[in-house]
């Protein structure tokens, strides 16, 4: 990827971020925030940066700066309208059972999984402001950041396989249903 600039960027745990960028995960498992319109989440963006939160992993101290480290571009977008459809992701993520329980089960059952391609890049700290705060999913930044150096975390082969294992467990109910 050349070079990027980018102002806006989707806030997740920092335990995800760190499994985005080291290849151990290429899906987001969204929901929608408080604040979001009606309570759902929107893809808004195909590429953002991802913005690492900490409040729901335990951590209450509260952090002047965030560091943008990894980038992440959609490229496919599906639904998971039943809990066994969620658990045959296990694995191919970092959230814990009860984490992903939570989330899917919070107002109405279900979940958006987003499969991301993910680049990281030199750190950039961002100054937090009262306008990133708060319970929702997209950030825009006040100054767009840009970014040169940046790398695929995952090769095509290896992100291909990812994306497969993914689309793969998200279709297992309907491929088994469309079979009997």
């Amino acid at each position: 990827m050349a070079e990027v600039t980018l102002g806006v960027a989707l806030k997740e745990w920092d335990s995800i971020r760190a499994a985005l960028r080291d290849g151990r995960q290429s899906l987001l498992l969204r929901k929608g925030g408080i604040h979001e319109p009606s309570g759902t989440f929107r893809v808004e963006h195909e590429r953002f940066w991802i913005y690492p939160t900490f409040v729901h992993q335990g951590q209450e101290s509260p952090v002047s700066e965030v560091t943008l480290d990894t980038l992440a571009e959609v490229v496919a977008i599906g639904q998971a309208g039943d809990l066994a459809t969620v658990e045959r992701l296990a694995g191919l993520h970092a959230w814990s059972t009860e984490a992903i329980a939570k989330r899917f089960f919070y107002r109405t059952p279900g979940l958006f999984v987003l499969i991301v391609r993910v680049y990281t890049t030199q750190p950039q700290l961002v100054t937090q402001t009262p306008a990133y705060a708060g319970c929702k999913s997209w950030v825009t930044l006040d100054s767009p950041v840009t970014e040169r150096a940046v790398r695929s975390v995952l090769s095509d082969t290896a992100f291909m396989a990812m994306r497969q294992r993914i689309e793969s467990a998200m279709n297992e109910n309907r491929e088994n249903t469309t079979h009997s």
